[in-house]
């Protein structure tokens, strides 16, 4: 068992749980060849040596995390249906980030 398998499998909620292990999912098939790891404490995707993708679980919602400050400035009328920082996006079970939505902001990063 690796590290994210160890994260994942460590969230009490079973529903947040496959939420997040289909959003990882989801992530290898848009980034074939991505490497997996943990870093700033959370599941991170690997590409060429830079961090394209992470994703997390937290007390009152689940987040991804595109690690790029400037990725959410390119798609304001999305932002605008979800709660965010700069560098999260927060979903639920009940409303997950569509997977169209998800290539768009990870196309983007591969771009920068």
């Amino acid at each position: 068992m690796n590290e994210i398998d160890s994260y994942i499998l460590g969230i009490e909620n079973p529903l947040e749980r496959d939420a997040l292990e289909s959003l990882r999912k989801t992530l290898h098939e848009l980034l074939p060849g991505a490497i997996e790891c943990i870093s700033y404490g959370i599941p991170t995707l690997k590409v060429g040596g830079k961090w394209v993708a992470g994703f997390g679980w937290f007390k009152n919602h689940l987040s991804f995390f595109p690690f790029s400050g400037s990725i959410f400035e390119y798609f304001p009328d999305e932002m605008k249906k979800w709660k965010h920082t700069k560098s999260s996006l927060h979903f639920t079970v009940e409303k997950p980030i569509p997977r169209d939505f998800l290539e768009k902001m990870i196309q983007k990063r591969l771009e920068q």
